[in-house]
């Protein structure tokens, strides 16, 4: 999928710092050029971003290991700021 060709508008709610802003700083612009609607996604200066871990064992069933960061401050706040129509997908 190209730029902007999602099936149905996309919307990313969640919380980062700006160690991860810093660290990966095409991060917000990308999901913007990528047609996704980032206006929920807050910086929290006081928490760290999240990170997840994906580890596959050698018959290649995986773990994921979460460390929320952040994103433990996501919110009602954040989906209620959204403004959802028909077909509309959120991911949070």
């Amino acid at each position: 999928m190209t730029q902007g060709q999602a099936p149905a508008r996309v919307i990313v709610a969640g919380s980062l710092n700006l160690d991860l802003v810093l660290t990966v700083p095409r991060l917000p612009a990308a999901l913007v050029d990528a047609g996704v609607d980032a206006a929920a996604v807050r910086v929290e200066p006081g928490e760290a971003s999240g990170r997840a871990m994906v580890t596959v064992d050698d018959r290649g069933a995986n773990c994921i290991v979460v460390v929320s960061g952040a994103n433990s401050l996501v919110g009602s706040d954040h989906v209620t700021s959204v403004s959802f129509t028909a077909g509309d997908v959120l991911v949070a």
